[in-house]
């Protein structure tokens, strides 16, 4: 990660992005060979939480651009409904 990507254009973030998602999927197949999915996804977790604090500490990006990065995730996970926490009742 160069921490550049405005510098190009978003043509070139885009095919990178699609590029690297394709990447992405062909290493989740292998991983789901070895690992129960929810090993890997908590794996990616760890990942993309270290990737946000080094991108926050080389001020790439801000807490505040980080916490939208979150909630997108939490957007596409709960289909546009933020996570609620279970309650006793719940479970």
């Amino acid at each position: 990660m160069t921490g550049n990507s405005s510098a190009a254009g978003h043509g070139t973030f885009d095919e990178n992005l699609l590029a690297c998602v394709e990447d992405i999927n062909k290493l989740l197949a292998k991983l789901g060979q070895r690992y129960d999915m929810t090993v890997i996804m908590s794996a990616l977790t760890e990942h993309l939480g270290s990737a946000l604090k080094v991108l926050m500490l080389r001020k790439i990006c801000d807490a505040r651009r980080a916490q939208r990065l979150i909630e997108n995730i939490e957007s596409s996970a709960f289909l546009g409904k933020p996570a609620q926490p279970e309650t006793e009742a719940d479970t």
